[in-house]
């Protein structure tokens, strides 16, 4: 894997306890907005990689001092938690696992956080860790010691100085980020499995690129299948209210809560009708009044985040990625396999700009006479003060049964206009992408 990074510190765009740092969370803020301040260019090269062999789900999350730490999922007699120097000088890994009991494949699917003191919290399937810079243990927590069975998919800070989560089986768990002790009575929340799992591609993740246990678990998670929740929360800059998407009691049917969390207490504020199958992490508008979320559908409501209430609806978005948030309130999602990124005003749901990226992979891929050439959106939408960055699969379209499907065969990093969704400049990726396959 190769990993790329910005040189300059930028204003923390969290509250406290999180660390002023680049990225403090899987979606770059408690917001979930997918915002970073600044401004990268396409004009990079590889400066270093490490972890070959293994795949990575989420991003490198910063501290304030550069250091950058990475989960991996490989399974037993291999690390999954790594901390790298910016010139990527491995600095220290949790020991390999045996057991369980130890950091295990789970943490692949959750992004550690740092708060102010550059402590690193991760979770892996069945427990919550504390690490200082250094490596060293502070604590662990066991979710089973508080009934809960399932893993929290990310950690998240509250305002008030707590880490906690949501878990995949729908408990709400906050602790003291000092000590690990509960801080709180965990809160149930009236949800369901969910959509039952969806069937795993002949093929993925082979080699020992994640433990093979895990496939299964992974891939629903992915899918928003087979869990309560599948998604990390949004939090509240002001209000410290959290956000969180969920199959319903009826599991056809999906749920936004809003939770508040004060007097150590945690108790329900809202549940918003949604529909089903959410894959993605809720997010909040800059100004705090509006929640976004997305159904398996791909039909994103915005919701009131002080009543609850529906304020719009729009259709054709990405139901297994997150909505990305612009400074100026623009929302952006994309669909997939039809390669189309849009952009919606937040306040209204009036559409902006609606494209598709096809002539990209007409123009880097060479022509063919049996298949079309096509772009897939392959991944979330980062927004930055230079554009839109995603990736870009260029493939060649198969129509050879019932439903033509998009084979891989290049993988770009695009920067993209925010205001009209035109292409700025491309650079090729040494990411590698799945291929698609009907019915899968």
């Amino acid at each position: 894997m190769a990993l790329g990074f910005f040189s300059q510190t930028v204003a923390a765009t969290s509250p406290e306890p999180y660390a002023n740092s680049h990225w403090v969370s899987v979606h770059g803020d408690s917001h979930n907005s997918d915002y970073v301040p600044l401004s990268p260019s396409t004009k990079v090269e590889p400066y270093w990689e490490a972890l070959e062999g293994a795949a990575i789900f989420v991003g490198p999350i910063f501290d304030t001092q550069g250091q950058l730490y990475v989960p991996t999922g490989r399974g037993q007699g291999t690390s999954h938690l790594h901390a790298f120097s910016r010139d990527g000088k491995l600095l220290w890994e949790t020991p390999p696992m045996q057991s369980l009991d130890d950091v295990d494949y789970g943490a692949v699917i959750s992004a550690p956080i740092i708060d102010t003191d550059n402590n690193v919290y991760s979770n892996d399937l069945n427990q919550l860790w504390s690490f200082t810079p250094e490596g060293e243990k502070r604590w662990v927590v066991n979710f089973k010691d508080h009934r809960i069975d399932g893993l929290f998919i990310t950690p998240v800070f509250h305002p008030n100085g707590w880490i906690g989560g949501v878990s995949s089986d729908g408990k709400v768990a906050f602790f003291h980020r000092d000590s690990g002790k509960l801080a709180a009575p965990v809160l149930t929340l009236p949800v369901s499995q969910g959509k039952p799992s969806a069937d795993l591609p002949p093929g993925i993740w082979q080699g020992g690129l994640i433990a093979e246990v895990f496939h299964q678990p992974l891939w629903d998670i992915l899918y928003g299948r087979n869990m309560a929740v599948t998604n990390t929360p949004a939090i509240h800059n002001t209000s410290g209210r959290l956000f969180i998407t969920s199959a319903a009691e009826n599991p056809e049917d999906g749920v936004l809560f809003g939770i508040d969390i004060a007097d150590s207490k945690i108790k329900i504020a809202f549940a918003t009708p949604m529909g089903g199958g959410s894959g993605t992490s809720p997010a909040i508008s800059p100004d705090g009044k509006l929640v976004y979320a997305i159904d398996d559908h791909g039909v994103m409501i915005a919701v009131d985040s002080e009543s609850g209430d529906v304020k719009w609806s729009a259709s054709d978005t990405m139901g297994q990625a997150s909505p990305s948030i612009g400074p100026d309130g623009t929302v952006y999602s994309f669909n997939g396999e039809q390669g189309t990124i849009v952009a919606i005003d937040g306040k209204t749901g009036a559409i902006k700009w609606r494209r598709d990226y096809h002539h990209v992979a007409k123009e880097q891929l060479n022509w063919h006479l049996l298949f079309d050439r096509v772009a897939t959106v392959d991944g979330l939408i980062t927004v930055t003060d230079t554009g839109l960055w995603t990736f870009l699969d260029l493939c060649y379209q198969v129509d050879l049964g019932a439903t033509p499907f998009p084979q891989p065969r290049k993988v770009v990093v695009a920067q993209i206009d925010p205001g009209s969704g035109e292409v700025i400049a491309t650079f090729d990726s040494r990411d590698a992408s799945g291929a698609c396959c009907p019915g899968c």
